[in-house]
């Protein structure tokens, strides 16, 4: 017959505390990993942004080349020729 054993239920081990101790050492790399990952796509997040903006104001700058006004002399010169 088969027994079941607990190690250190009389050692006078905290098993709790060791338990608690391998998990958290466990979790703490995947913590930090996911709080990198997280800074690192806002980080991308606000660049995507600012891009957009620097874009949005690009295309504010050159918008007005579309209307010949942008082109016409404020007041037309005629160029004489002399032969």
């Amino acid at each position: 017959m088969s027994s079941i054993t607990s190690t250190g239920l009389g050692s006078g081990l905290d098993i709790n505390t060791i338990v608690t101790a391998i998990v958290d050492a466990e979790k703490d790399p995947a913590l930090t990993k996911m709080t990198e990952a997280a800074v690192e796509a806002t980080a991308m997040i606000s660049s995507y942004g600012l891009l957009n903006s620097e874009l949005s104001t690009f295309k504010s700058s050159y918008k007005q080349l579309g209307y010949d006004s942008s082109f016409a002399l404020p007041h037309p010169r005629v160029a004489t020729l002399q032969f």
